[in-house]
């Protein structure tokens, strides 16, 4: 790639465009402030057989700061790229995945305007022009699997026989010997500039890759209580460090070694190595979940049920209803709702509505959904039919694989995959130890 500008210029372009990209995260816009509350309440009138709508209200000072930011995302992006002649179709293809990129994080930026504007319809379709949303077939497919109480089938070899996870069910992994689990994934893979960081406010194990403060970049989130299953845990490090730091890790490598050392844009890096619509990056992950728990952790066909009730102009309370007579159609009349069910309705139901904005009677005459769940199911459906060798890039989108394989590159992984669930669990079978001593730390 050669440099049409002075250095210093571009330097400090590409890094204002980098620093840009990362501060935006749609889930962060869509993530209400009161959502807390909202569960509890729903939840409490639930037990009383009240399906509510719930009023979520969204951080305004969020929403404005990364609506405000499209403008300068367009100039420095236009900035960067014109400091750049391709010299052959390996520059291209990274510059037209660097596009896309700058592309995605400005459909966030109309996102968060729609959003300020309480145009459902705006939102909805910049949801669908991110994320896709499922045809006919799928949703027939969806609902005929649901009244089986079946899921997706999957290709994905067994990690245990039924015995094994049978044992796994009944061991009990508590926070911090999931740390250690996911502290020795990560040396045994080599991902030196990883690591685990346990806080009080998390809820679940989440991969990060963006915040302010570089030493907070490249972490593995973890709550501080909380037991697992053997089986669950398993999963959980599988599918945080095994698929996605190390799809993030491969891909980040690929870059760095296409780019060359002396590149102005190594910066871009992580921005390039990471999608942000994440098909391929979950559907492989879930993959690997069914390789460790079996069919019933593949992607739950209720949430495209779900998707496609919003779709059809159904509000949070009426969509809630519909899945819990999917789910529960054979409870005798009389009998409550279990407390674990209306939580697996309320999730499905915030996951379709987190976005929405609040209209009298909630009604949804907008037909909004929040489609990212079907992302996941096509990605998980996709990456089962993909080159194995492949998978092990599924932080990218399928369009950045096709432009980089047309350009000549032989996608060779530097991290091959190495099934690091069963490594821990032949160690811990070994003994009851749970220290870091006896995982290698």
């Amino acid at each position: 790639m050669k440099n049409t500008r002075a250095t210093s210029y571009i330097e400090k372009k590409v890094a204002d465009l980098t620093k840009l990209i990362e501060s935006i995260s749609l889930i962060e816009l869509v993530t209400p402030d009161n959502l807390t509350a909202e569960r509890r309440a729903w939840l409490e009138r639930a037990e009383h057989d009240v399906y509510a709508d719930p009023l979520f209200v969204y951080n305004v000072p969020k929403l404005v700061a990364c609506a405000h930011k499209a403008n300068r995302l367009k100039n420095y992006g236009r900035q960067v790229l014109e400091t750049q002649k391709p010299e052959n179709a390996i520059d291209e293809a990274i510059l037209k995945i660097l596009r896309r990129r700058i592309d995605s994080a400005l459909l966030t930026c109309e996102i968060a305007e729609a959003m300020l504007a309480s145009d459902n319809k705006r939102i909805r379709e910049l949801l669908v022009e991110k994320y896709g949303r499922p045809d006919v077939a799928q949703v027939h497919h969806a609902y005929a699997l649901s009244g089986e109480n079946l899921r997706p089938e999957s290709r994905s070899e067994s990690m245990f026989a039924g015995g094994e996870r049978s044992r796994l069910r009944s061991v009990s992994v508590s926070a911090d010997e999931l740390r250690l689990f996911c502290d020795f994934a990560l040396i045994y893979y080599g991902f030196e500039d990883w690591h685990c960081e346990q806080c009080k406010d998390a809820h679940r194990v989440d991969v990060r890759t963006r915040a302010i403060k570089p030493e907070h970049r490249k972490r593995i989130e973890l709550p501080t209580r909380g037991r697992y299953n053997g089986l669950e845990a398993l999963e959980l490090v599988a599918h945080e460090v095994e698929y996605h730091v190390r799809n993030i890790a491969n891909c980040e490598q690929l870059f760095t070694e296409l780019l060359g050392k002396d590149s102005l844009l190594l910066p871009l890096v992580s921005t390039l190595a990471k999608a942000d619509n994440e098909s391929l990056y979950e559907g492989v992950a879930k993959n690997s979940d069914v390789r460790i728990s079996g069919p019933d952790a593949a992607p739950d066909p209720c949430y495209i049920i779900a998707i496609d009730l919003a779709l059809q102009g159904l509000p949070f309370s009426n969509v809630a209803a519909g899945i819990i007579n999917l789910r529960d159609y054979t409870r005798p009349e009389g009998v409550k709702i279990s407390r674990k069910t209306l939580e697996y309705v309320w999730n499905i139901c915030y996951r379709v509505f987190r976005g929405y904005q609040y209209r009298p009677n909630f009604s949804n005459e907008e037909c909004y959904a929040f489609t990212k769940d079907y992302a996941y199911l096509s990605g998980f459906n996709e990456t089962q039919r993909m080159d194995p060798i492949l998978r092990d890039f599924a932080s990218l989108r399928r369009e950045d694989i096709a432009d980089l394989q047309k350009a000549g590159v032989i996608l060779e992984p530097a991290y091959p995959y190495r099934r690091v669930a069963r490594e821990i669990w032949d160690r811990r079978n070994s003994t009851n130890c749970i220290t870091g001593a006896f995982y290698g730390l």
